[in-house]
């Protein structure tokens, strides 16, 4: 997170330079760019590959939560609520413990 392009050029910079000391290789293709600005250039260049920001109102998971650059919640709302009933399908035919139960419900 940044306050303007520059600082976040400069964080990834940082961040490619930790990579490559650690030979750590990021996949481009599972990198997203995020932002509220309303800037025409709206890539940024990581590890020698340009980035560019995903539309407006898509869906993404970060960290195990779902988001939209999108203002209404209803999107984030319905794929929670489809990710919940897929679960719950599978859930009903599975065999599972007493303890296991306990973990899931808690």
């Amino acid at each position: 997170i940044a306050l303007n392009k520059e600082s976040l050029t400069k964080i990834l910079n940082t961040t490619s330079s930790f990579y490559r000391f650690t030979s750590i290789k990021v996949n481009s293709q599972k990198s997203i760019l995020v932002t509220n600005s309303i800037a025409l250039n709206k890539t940024i260049t990581f590890d020698n590959e340009q980035l560019t920001v995903i539309t407006n109102g898509i869906l993404f998971k970060y960290l195990e939560a779902w988001f939209s650059t999108n203002r209404k919640p209803i999107l984030v709302q319905k794929k929670i609520m489809a990710e919940a009933v897929i679960n719950l399908k599978k859930l009903q035919f599975a065999y599972i413990t007493e303890k296991q139960a306990i973990f899931i419900i808690n």
